[in-house]
């Protein structure tokens, strides 16, 4: 930098200052230092007002060491003086040697206390700020605007609603509420504390109102309540109210959250006229536009329109948000291969887009996909967080994994993840899709203190699940001691229990209590739980679907079965005999490998399962169809003689067969066969297949003494 020739120096202090103020826009330190030594060598004397100017260049150009020296240096000091180093240490961060020169101000001022505010801010040290406002306000100093609109800030930050509501009728006083800048402080501070009521009454009172000020009631809308489509709604009412009442023109946040509330809504139509809108006006739709332009696509059925976009207009910015909605929406179609293709295109895929390519696995039934991505996420990408791991045990308990399962509990112990309430609800769920009930209850004892209503529902449903229907309705019990509140799937479970249970009373009971004291209203799933002997309502449903489907075998069989339940032999032989003389046969459900394997292939996973695991260890075999009576003796008899636990997971429930007995009690043989028994007139014979005797039931007692010998 050239210095002027020393007759330009010989002036007074004011042109130096001048030139001092002027350099300072370079922001360069250098230039600063060069005239102080100019200065220092013309012998010019350093008035008080010369020594702030340099000062100030030295504080905001980063030379805070050379201000604070020429600080020390000042015989007189002035308020400039102090705010100016205050300022210095504010902006950097030094937040404890600014209170110092703070604590040594003699008089501050509005700009004092303001600085040491903006600096707390800066720093997210919302609650200081807060507390120094307070201080201030003692202090019977006069807040500027700038202070309000800090302070503001502060309370939107920590959601202190209360003390920005005091904050709000101080600017009242002081008649501020007029100032555009302290009204969208007052807006985004209501915004962020959810109050709308009050963000509406600012808003209305408010006489001009920039961009900011509608962004405001936007964001207000979009964040309140959830995302409810009657706030969604809301929020593109108010952007169109800003195109169609004002001159003003929407920036990248409005355009963004209006995208955004047509993707939460599936807007496409509107979505495409705001599409139409930023093509006209040329707006950049780069950034976070274009990425809410890809998540309107994707959520709201044009997928491949998102597709296209990307591919012509280049977007190599694509953030997790936009890649997760574009990847939702292919998994909505069945599609998972663009959204891998996708997935590999991202340059450095986070935790949230690796979390977001298992689940679009998962949910596609690619579940071993989902653990080969899992295992490339773990040598090459990113460490998984909580979602991550639930999503994995999500997969292990798809394809009923016990060792997959462990493993990534493991990995869920070494990142500290363990007792999360999404991993240890799901882990939860693994454990007991994966037979081991004793895993589940070890889980869920150790989630103590981070158990929620899906913590409880989980295991409850476990325990319904094995056939341990009196400990899930004690658990259910405890569970309302606690005053947590049970949802609609915690009374699925609870009446499934007492399904499995034959705890037909308490069944109603607390189908009655999930009505009239939770509010709960019952689904197609609870009325499941619930048709036991109610047969008036059974022969409704099933006159109903024999009307539009004559020919449904389901319908014929589960009348007569329910029948055959309350004891009604007559009636459920009459359904019997008008389904044969319709000429309409019960079609009997098959596995793909009972075609192969002539039926009752869980006898034949069990003596594989014999041959080819240690001794002692527990059997695990799961089917997709009720187990039968022949192999539920069976597999007992089995079970006595190899000394083995075996545990059968089938569409109804889990069995544990221990010691030539099952968990289940042999209740659902005697329910399920019921009407059979009485057709016959005779001794069910249960006939196990790989054997040559039959065993009539009524000597199972007999024969269970004799085993126990």
């Amino acid at each position: 930098m050239e210095i002027p020739d020393p007759p330009y120096f010989s002036c007074h202090s004011e042109s130096c200052a001048h030139l001092l103020q002027t350099s300072l826009k370079s922001r360069d330190p250098l230039k600063g230092k060069s005239i102080h030594a100019q200065m220092v060598k013309l012998g010019l004397t350093f008035s008080v007002y010369l020594m702030n100017n340099l000062m100030n260049l030295y504080a905001k150009t980063g030379s805070l060491l050379d201000a604070h020296d020429l600080f020390n240096e000042m015989p007189v000091k002035t308020t400039f003086s102090w705010n100016t180093i205050l300022s210095g240490y504010a902006k950097q961060g030094k937040l404890e040697k600014a209170h110092q020169v703070f604590d040594l101000i003699p008089v501050r001022d509005s700009v004092s206390w303001t600085t040491i505010i903006v600096g707390y801010n800066q720093m997210g040290r919302f609650e200081d700020a807060i507390k120094i406002f307070v201080d201030m306000v003692k202090d019977k100093v006069l807040p500027t605007q700038f202070t309000l609109t800090n302070v503001l800030a502060s309370c939107a930050a920590t959601g202190s609603r209360g003390i920005g509501k005091k904050v709000h009728s101080f600017v009242v006083k002081l008649g501020l509420h007029a100032c555009v800048p302290v009204a969208n402080s007052l807006l985004n501070m209501y915004a962020k504390t959810g109050d709308l009521k009050m963000a509406k009454v600012v808003f209305d009172r408010m006489k001009l109102r920039n961009t900011s000020s509608w962004n405001a009631m936007i964001s207000l809308h979009m964040n309140c309540g959830c995302n409810q489509h009657g706030f969604d709604n809301e929020a593109l009412q108010f952007f169109s109210s800003m195109l169609k009442d004002t001159s003003l023109k929407p920036d990248r946040f409005s355009l963004a959250s209006a995208l955004s509330a047509c993707a939460s809504l599936e807007k496409l139509s509107l979505g495409k006229q705001i599409h139409g809108y930023i093509v006209r006006t040329m707006f950049d739709a780069s950034g976070a536009v274009g990425n809410a332009l890809i998540s309107m696509y994707a959520k709201s059925g044009g997928v491949e329109i998102a597709r296209r976009i990307i591919e012509q207009s280049g977007i190599s910015d694509l953030d997790v948000i936009a890649f997760t909605a574009l990847l939702d929406g292919y998994v909505k179609l069945g599609d998972i291969t663009p959204a891998r293709q996708i997935f590999n295109s991202l340059k450095d895929p986070d935790v949230v887009a690796w979390t977001a390519m298992i689940v679009g696995f998962v949910q596609n039934g690619l579940n071993n996909d989902a653990i080969e991505v899992f295992k490339t996420m773990v040598s090459e990408g990113p460490r998984p967080n909580s979602f991550t791991l639930a999503a994995m045990l999500s997969a292990s308990s798809s394809v009923t994994s016990l060792n997959h399962g462990k493993q990534i509990h493991a990995s869920a112990i070494r990142s500290g993840e363990a007792l999360s309430p999404s991993v240890g609800n799901a882990l939860t769920t693994m454990y007991a899709k994966a037979g081991s009930i004793n895993g589940a209850r070890k889980v869920f004892n150790l989630l103590r203190q981070n158990r929620d209503t899906v913590s409880w529902t989980s295991m409850i449903m476990a325990l319904a699940q094995h056939g341990l229907g009196e400990e899930a309705i004690e658990l259910f019990e405890q569970m309302l001691a606690l005053g947590i509140k049970p949802d609609h799937i915690t009374y699925v479970g609870v009446l499934s229990a007492c399904t499995h249970g034959g705890l037909v009373e308490q069944g109603r009971s607390y189908f009655d209590l999930m009505k009239n004291a939770h509010k709960i209203d019952p689904t197609l799933s609870h009325y499941a739980c619930m048709v036991y002997k109610n047969v008036d309502l059974a022969k409704v449903a099933a006159e109903r679907l024999l009307l539009i489907e004559p020919n449904n075998s389901g319908a014929y069989s589960a009348l007569a079965n329910v029948y055959s339940s309350c004891g009604k032999w007559d009636d459920a032989a009459k359904i019997r005999k008008l389904m044969k003389a319709r000429g309409v046969k019960k079609e009997q459900g098959l596995k793909v490998k009972d075609q192969i394997l002539r039926y009752h292939s869980e006898k034949l996973a069990i003596a594989f399962g014999i041959i080819s695991t240690p001794e002692n260890t527990t059997l695990r075999i799961m089917k997709n169809l009720r187990v039968c009576n022949d192999c539920h003796n069976a597999i007992k008899f089995i079970s006595k003689l190899v000394d083995r636990e075996i545990i059968v997971r089938d569409a109804t429930r889990f069995h544990h067969f221990k010691d030539g007995s099952c968990s289940c009690k042999d209740y659902w043989i005697y329910y399920e066969k019921a009407d059979s028994w009485h057709r016959r007139k005779s001794q069910l014979w249960l006939i196990p297949h790989s054997s040559t005797f039959l065993v009539p039931i009524f000597s199972q007692l007999l024969l269970g003494t004799l085993l126990n010998v």
